[in-house]
């Protein structure tokens, strides 16, 4: 058709159906690109696409919201947070407030919830008195410049929020973003390098301590080891490393030698048996001292039982078996310091509890020698240290205090098992080959194992063994390539299928904020090392850990029918009342 005045044909354009209400009221097409539109975005307006959901969210949609501790004024906070991108929290501004609009309110109330746990913890100087304070730092800073590794810590601060509360939709949000941080972590480790070593090792340690089955920690642990090996050039440089390497060399430590009978033949040493006897008796004295009624006797009691009921049954048993009868006690190691310590009540009765917990963990490591203890002696040996100073600390300073006096009494027991367990430390540390190891059961299948994680060196030897059946505490120090096959542990991780529709990418913003600037990151190329890596494409990233949708049904990613919940709006999410000291937690 021609144009006015004869002319030439005028163009034809596509009209903008489903454009943001901006642009239809300034009469100009909008482009639809979330989260906000390049006319909002170069004009400085208010972009509504903000409000709608992203792609996928409405799959988890429902009426069952998972249980967040979330008060209406800090649901209104953290809406507004979504919504100007500004952080009400000092330790997570941005150079780009665009970066938190990326995220759904839920996500938001997760990021929130562990960050002012740690923070907490930190100034009122508990971080040390825990076995993850001191490493939430670092974390926290890879976290905002990974995806998959935010996704790890969102989990994380589910897994703490599901253990408060007792609610299984809160569980299953954090079984929902652990299977997006094992992805991000499969595809990190396809295209390993420096620059995400950090958060591989990030991602990997915060997996591994939401762990529930021996298999999956295990594979973790193997994976963490060969990463380890890999970034022998510029260990030096991680901050994570260096503590995961002091951890391995302890609990290679621990253990003289390796169990030269299968689990069932072995027996319990005399005296192994009298420790777990005196911290038992030790716990049940304390729980006699402290009040009658209380979350700390409920918890003593809990310790107890747990105690008593390995003695009843305390024949060596399977791997998978013996994880789950430590899961328990992880669950309190993790989680009990952060609950019972709080700013309103004395820390002297939590103090003494923690001290007891921690050596309860040293005095059961050995029961477990086929899985190691599953470290958990080598991560609370520090943490009972640290409670022991903390309290003779505030003797000096308080000399006349009787409650000091009491709580230094009380936990005599527990040093005891400290002093023990380091002589019998440093005895093995001069008997004991570095390259024993440890694990007979370690499983092959790993999320770190694939293909393309190749390591070059011109003066060694290429070939190694495909798969590593070492144990995770003492992976070979490779002296040549790195190829491994791809992971069944991975594929069993996630279910029968994790084939997932890519959606566009968020442009990745660069960040600038406080726990950042407190870490120094190794930077350097990897072929200037003399690293070959995969020349695979990057990985799109959804704009939010929600913004997934999966080939089929929910069945197909997770393996399970999840509960769906609403991660947006004020009037969805059924909030909690609960007390302002909860809430800053």
């Amino acid at each position: 058709m021609a144009g006015p005045g004869g002319g030439p044909p005028r163009k034809s354009h596509t009209k903008s159906r489903k454009g943001c209400k901006t642009c239809k009221k300034r009469h100009i097409r909008c482009d639809e690109q979330f989260p906000q539109c390049r006319n909002c975005t170069k004009h400085n307006c208010r972009c509504d696409y903000m409000d709608m959901p992203a792609a996928g969210e409405d799959r988890l949609m429902g009426s069952q919201p998972p249980d967040l501790l979330m008060s209406p004024d800090l649901q209104h906070r953290l809406d507004k947070w979504r919504i100007t991108g500004e952080s009400p929290l000092a330790e997570l501004q941005v150079g780009d407030t665009i970066y938190w609009t990326r995220f759904s309110t839920i996500d938001l109330r997760l990021i929130h919830h562990i960050v002012t746990l740690s923070t907490d913890m930190y100034r009122r100087g508990y971080s040390t008195c825990t076995v993850w304070g001191l490493k939430m730092d670092s974390l926290i800073s890879v976290a905002l410049s990974h995806d998959f590794t935010m996704s790890a810590l969102l989990a994380l601060s589910a897994s703490h929020l599901a253990w408060q509360t007792k609610n299984a939709d809160t569980d299953n949000l954090a079984y929902h973003h652990r299977g997006v941080a094992l992805k991000g972590l499969h595809e990190a480790i396809g295209m390993f390098s420096r620059e995400n070593s950090e958060a591989i090792l990030a991602t990997s340690i915060m997996l591994s301590w939401q762990s529930t089955d021996w298999r999956g920690w295990a594979s973790l642990q193997q994976g963490i080891s060969t990463v380890l090996s890999a970034m022998r050039q510029w260990l030096h440089e991680s901050d994570l490393a260096k503590y995961l390497e002091s951890q391995r060399a302890m609990a290679r430590a621990r253990i003289a030698a390796p169990p030269a009978l299968s689990h069932s033949q072995l027996a319990i040493p005399h005296e192994d048996m009298r420790r777990l006897e005196q911290i038992t008796t030790a716990i049940h004295n304390l729980r006699l001292r402290l009040p009658a009624s209380g979350e700390l006797v409920e918890h003593a009691g809990q310790l107890v039982e747990y105690l008593q009921d390995l003695q009843r049954d305390l024949h060596l048993q399977a791997p998978d078996q013996a994880f789950a009868r430590l899961q328990p006690l992880r669950d309190l190691i993790f989680w009990l310091p952060a609950q019972i310590l709080r700013s309103s009540e004395s820390d002297l009765a939590p103090l003494a509890l923690l001290s007891h917990l921690y050596a309860t963990a040293l005095a059961t490591e050995p029961l477990f020698p086929e899985i190691g203890g599953a470290y958990l002696g080598s991560m609370s040996v520090a943490s009972l240290e640290n409670v022991h100073e903390v309290l003779r600390a505030r003797r000096a300073t308080q000399p006349h205090d009787t409650g000091v006096q009491v709580a230094l009494s009380l936990i005599e027991i527990p040093v005891q098992i400290l002093t023990s367990y380091r002589l019998r430390q440093r005895h093995n540390s001069h008997t004991t080959s570095q390259e024993v190891g440890l694990y007979r059961y370690s499983p092959q299948g790993s999320p770190f194992m694939t293909s393309h994680m190749p390591l070059s060196s011109s003066t060694s030897d290429t070939s190694t063994p495909p798969v590593y059946t070492n144990s995770p505490l003492h992976a070979p120090s490779h002296q040549g390539g790195l190829s491994i096959p791809n992971s069944a542990y991975f594929q069993a991780a996630l279910g029968p299928s994790s084939e997932l529709r890519r959606e566009p990418s968020f442009p990745s913003i660069a960040r600038a904020n406080s726990w950042s600037e407190r870490r120094r990151m190794g930077s350097g190329s990897p072929q200037a090392m003399g690293m070959m890596y995969s020349s695979s494409a990057s990985v799109q990233q959804p704009r939010s850990s929600h913004e997934m949708s999966v080939a089929g049904s929910k069945m197909d990613y997770f393996g399970q029918v999840q509960a769906p919940y609403n991660p947006y709006g004020s009037t969805d999410i059924n909030a909690r009342f609960v007390i302002p000291s909860q809430l800053s937690t």
